[in-house]
């Protein structure tokens, strides 16, 4: 008995001399990786297996050609060592989720929305190439969820988080959804599969006390005083924004202090002194803008306060201590959102954390995400069901025909260098764009020479007739002295041009008296954007 796979690219079956297909799973998402080294003859695959290709690997065992894919993905790197018959070709790449990563969700806003619906809308608008067939429904409607410039694929385990849900791209190209530790794979390892096993238990990343940190927002606040006829500055409990005045239900008008003229202007009833927090009532010659006595004084004004969220698990605090997390986000601008952040990792990081790696002999079909159960009584594990973190396939001669191919991670993943990096350079990212926003206009420059697709809530289309202009290179209008593409009948000279342009806008008619191409439909309605 043996195991067999089958790599290949393109639609075409290549011999690898060994191969390692890895599925790894985070917190909340999963992605494949696969490594692949191929003889590489007088560099005869160089440009065959080349960036961009597909890649299906298939496994079984005892089974030949093997028909169970365990891999579909696409080549992202290519690299050439030796030299003539020696030269070897190594080959990586990742599956369908490197799509997700790779595109960038514009600022987006989306409130009082099922957190699936909000997946399925960003697939929509940025992944045509997957589809979204096992996107299951959660129990969490999210008040408002905000995204700016991060990946399709950040943005989808930020709503998996909130949900405490994963996600993965299955070998079908199909985005998976689905509720933690809920997909068994209908796999059980005992005494009867399993070649050895390791399990390990750590507190390390226990924390029970939680604080999350958003952006500063503005939020009402009122004073009111009442008026001694002698006194003209009030001051507010906090430093004003956007001051409204009014003394005896009267709107006063008002300045900055310092920034005004050197004598008080005429018609300014108050000045405003931010860094002190004071409203100054002032007094010229011809005008006494100070409250009378018993005068009723009302100052609404907004107040700049930071969006800062606690959270404690008494119970993990007993057990283990006190734990502290500090999270710190200037893209949340809502509390609400911020309140979510904390139970959420109240919720996944409050107890201790156990790992275990076991190798299997022979060959199974699961991907991590998925849940397996665990029989081993020697290691004090009974019937137990963990989450699939990883399934790592490694074929070579050797563990083909000794059937030692295949070696799986289950329960709660330990930190480790790679994911603290992630965090960083999504913290950069998040700092980079924390001051974009879904309402800001962007210009763009595009030129293509083919269909293309543009996502847009505005547009303007320049149509300019070509008529008797030379064109470098063009298939007619590029030949000096044809006379079939003068206006007149005569040859078309260098230099030569009677253009005719028209402007057409979003929601409007046409002008100028040209014909609207009939593909773009009727004018001032382009195709719409699929």
């Amino acid at each position: 008995m043996t195991i067999v796979q089958k790599f290949e690219v393109a639609g075409t079956g290549y011999n690898v001399n060994t191969l390692k297909v890895t599925s790894n799973i985070g917190d909340f998402n999963s992605a494949s990786t696969f490594d692949a080294v191929v003889k590489n003859p007088n560099n005869k695959y160089d440009d065959v297996l080349t960036i961009g290709k597909e890649v299906i690997i298939y496994a079984d065992k005892d089974t030949d050609p093997p028909t169970t894919k365990i891999f579909t993905g696409l080549i992202e790197s290519a690299i050439r060592k030796g030299v003539e018959q020696d030269s070897i070709l190594t080959i990586k790449g990742r599956d369908y989720s490197k799509l997700l990563m790779d595109v960038i969700v514009e600022p987006e806003i989306y409130t009082d929305q099922e957190v699936s619906v909000t997946v399925k809308d960003l697939m929509t608008k940025y992944i045509s190439d997957l589809t979204v067939v096992n996107v299951a429904v959660t129990t969490v409607t999210l008040e408002r969820i905000s995204f700016n410039n991060i990946s399709v694929y950040d943005a989808i385990k930020k709503l998996a988080e909130k949900a405490n849900f994963y996600f993965y791209v299955d070998t079908d190209k199909d985005l998976h959804f689905s509720e933690k530790e809920s997909n068994p794979s209908g796999l059980t390892l005992d005494n009867t599969n399993v070649i050895n096993s390791t399990f390990s238990e750590t507190s390390r990343e226990i924390y029970n006390n939680v604080w999350v940190y958003g952006d500063r927002i503005l939020s009402g606040w009122t004073n009111s005083f009442t008026g001694d006829g002698v006194g003209s500055v009030f001051t507010l409990d906090y430093k004003p924004h956007n001051t409204k005045n009014f003394v005896d239900d009267v709107l006063q008008k008002g300045g900055i202090f310092e920034m005004m003229a050197l004598a008080p202007t005429p018609g300014i009833h108050y000045l405003v002194n931010y860094d002190e927090q004071q409203i100054i009532y002032v007094e010229t010659d011809t005008e006494n803008n100070i409250p009378a006595n018993g005068a009723d004084i009302l100052i609404n004004y907004d107040r700049s306060t930071p969006i800062i969220k606690y959270g404690v698990n008494r119970e993990s605090e007993r057990i283990y201590g006190k734990k502290d997390k500090v999270i710190v986000d200037l893209n949340i601008k809502d509390p609400r959102e911020a309140k979510q952040i904390v139970l959420q990792t109240l919720e996944e990081y409050s107890s201790s954390r156990i790992q275990g790696t076991v190798n299997i002999k022979g060959i199974v079909s699961t991907i991590a995400g998925n849940t397996i159960k665990i029989n081993l009584p020697e290691s004090s594990i009974n019937n137990q069901t963990y989450q699939i973190l990883s399934v790592s396939y490694n074929f070579n001669s050797a563990t083909i025909q000794n059937e030692k191919v295949v070696s799986i991670t289950v329960s709660k993943k330990l930190l480790d260098l790679t994911d603290t990096l992630k965090d960083m350079l999504i913290q950069l990212k998040q700092l980079q764009a924390q001051n974009q926003t879904s309402d800001d206009v962007i210009s763009r420059l595009e030129t293509d020479q083919i269909d293309q697709k543009f996502r847009v809530k505005e547009w303007k289309v320049i149509k300019s007739e070509v008529e008797n202009s030379f064109i470098l290179g063009g298939a007619v209008n590029g030949i000096l002295g044809s006379p079939q593409v003068a206006a007149n009948g005569s040859q078309l000279e260098l230099g030569s041009s009677s253009f005719t342009s028209v402007i057409v806008t979003s929601g409007t008619e046409a002008s100028g008296g040209a014909t609207w191409p009939t593909a773009w439909g009727t004018w001032g309605q382009l195709p719409e954007y699929t």
